[in-house]
């Protein structure tokens, strides 16, 4: 069974400080909670990457309030 753990659990700490976190309790998967627009690009998935945290997104809580219509 994979379990993951949401970055909402630990706002309103920084999206890459609560991957480090969730990854430090053991845990290797991770619902991204995106915080600001600019943590739905591709640049951000890069800084992420780059941070190599050694935790996979299993997936994205993509909230509509973030949305332009």
């Amino acid at each position: 069974m994979k379990i993951s753990f949401s970055t909402a659990g630990l706002y309103p700490r920084d999206t890459i400080e609560a991957f480090k976190i969730i990854k430090d309790c053991g845990i290797n998967y991770a619902e991204l909670m995106p915080q600001d627009i600019s943590e739905t690009t591709i640049d951000f998935a890069k800084e992420v990457i780059g941070k190599d945290i050694g935790l996979k997104v299993s997936s994205i809580h993509f909230p509509l309030i973030l949305s332009s219509f």
